[in-house]
């Protein structure tokens, strides 16, 4: 459904114009390449199309597992055959092709492969924060929009500084250990999330984002370096895309199935609000979605006493969606030790 104050905070966008334009003088000003021979190339036409359609139906299929009305359930079953069999296919197409869209054989280096799955876990843990701490922050203690945006302040200004201190990090300890401490960081900043409750003071949420965007600012940056510097000049495009469209993938299917799961808990734990006082009986059955509790309309529509059971309920709920994100977190740190243990050196070399 739509996102209650979603009008009102289109405008807050705007704040990023300024912030772009800065940016690009800065590129422009300060990021010197020599010059590059261009050479003739292939586009790698059916790659691109059969990777396309089977994203778009494996994102599809999300929608659809995550109940969306209007789109009948049994679509799920072809949805996921279109998926696989245009995987297959591309797949296939890359391993003839005499340009490839993905390079394969990328996947045969340990460090390639590693880095993917880190992005990929990363962007279940990075997209279920930013999705599902607001709703703590709205639903669960009555916040509105301002303060759940203030919530996940921590987790920027942190990401910042840990990117910042990281590359002196790179330079002393190298590649592995920079990641495996953001990985610790973020592993850290999880279990604090697993225990978020109603009640619990406000320096628990800055503490716990804090730790978040600290980690996520070592890890991001040793991983993005890494891979940048193992391959030769001309793939640096293919594996920088490759490790942000795992990381895209794994939030948009991770955000998913963890909205699954939420939705499935919150079911259950109204029922047994519903039982336990039947006299909100009728109120809870018109309830849409957990995205009713973040409205504050609707929320000062009902009644105090059901308020605080819906609350409760949601909160009960999240701890499913927080333990998913711990659960992920730890299995990225476990991935980040199969990591190569190599040291910030050159490799590439310009054409």
């Amino acid at each position: 459904g739509r996102h209650p104050g979603a009008d009102q905070l289109a405008a807050v966008f705007y704040v990023n114009v300024p912030l772009l334009l800065l940016a690009a003088w800065l590129v422009w000003r300060g990021l010197h390449q020599p010059a590059i021979v261009r050479r003739e190339g292939q586009v790698d036409y059916p790659g691109a199309a059969t990777l396309t359609i089977a994203v778009s139906a494996l994102l599809l299929l999300t929608v659809i597992a995550g109940g969306a009305k209007g789109i009948p359930g049994w679509l799920a079953w072809p949805t996921a055959a279109v998926s696989l069999t245009f995987l297959a296919l591309f797949i296939i197409i890359e391993r003839r092709s005499d340009a490839p869209l993905l390079p394969l054989g990328l996947f045969r280096g340990r460090l390639i492969a590693v880095a993917a799955l880190l992005s990929f876990a990363f962007g279940i843990v990075l997209f279920a924060c930013d999705t599902y701490i607001p709703m703590y922050v709205q639903g669960v203690r009555g916040g509105d929009a301002l303060l759940a945006g203030l919530a996940l302040t921590p987790l920027s200004l942190g990401w910042l500084v840990g990117a910042t201190l990281s590359g002196g990090l790179l330079l002393r300890i190298g590649y592995r250990d920079t990641l495996l401490s953001g990985a610790g960081l973020i592993v850290i900043g999880a279990i604090l999330l697993a225990g978020l409750g109603p009640g619990l003071p406000w320096w628990y949420v800055v503490a716990l984002t804090l730790a978040l965007g600290l980690g996520m600012g070592f890890a991001t940056t040793a991983l993005l370096i890494a891979v940048q510097d193992s391959v030769e000049y001309e793939r640096r495009g293919v594996v920088t895309a490759l490790t942000q469209f795992a990381s895209n993938m794994g939030g948009a299917l991770g955000v998913a199935l963890l909205g699954v799961a939420l939705n499935a808990a919150l079911g259950q734990q109204t029922a047994r609000l519903a039982n336990a006082e039947t006299q909100y009986a009728r109120q809870i059955a018109s309830l849409g979605s957990a995205n009713d509790l973040l409205d504050p309309a609707r929320r000062v529509a009902l009644d105090p006493g059901l308020l605080s059971g819906l609350q409760g309920a949601l909160g009960a709920a999240l701890q499913i969606v927080y333990s998913g994100v711990l659960l992920v977190a730890a299995l990225y740190l476990l991935t980040a030790l199969f990591f190569p243990a190599i040291r910030l050196i050159a490799k590439s070399k310009l054409p």
